[in-house]
């Protein structure tokens, strides 16, 4: 895990950016500190986990999971979770820009 300062940006984009959602206004964000996977989970983790690798691409357990929806995601950190005692999520769309 890596450890991420807080602090604020400016997020969303400006009217003139070409491509750009009605709901990608700029706006002031502020995130607490938080940490994160220094690197993507890997297929031997998951297998770990779980007990299957899902990968398409089977290329070794350092190899990257891939393969997976979001509901696949929150049921690998419910039980990791439970696993470590720890709290482990995804992070926000803050967090993640």
């Amino acid at each position: 895990m890596v450890r991420l300062p807080g602090g604020c940006f400016q997020m969303g984009s400006p009217t003139s950016e070409a491509g750009r959602d009605s709901d990608e206004r700029p706006h002031r964000v502020c995130v607490e500190a938080f940490e994160i996977g220094k690197h993507e989970v890997t297929q031997g983790e998951w297998q770990a986990v779980m007990g299957n690798n899902p990968s398409h691409f089977k290329n070794g357990d350092r190899h990257p999971v891939e393969n997976v929806s979001w509901n696949d995601v929150q049921e690998y950190l419910q039980r990791l979770n439970q696993r470590t005692g720890k709290t482990y999520r995804l992070p926000n769309e803050a967090e993640w820009e």
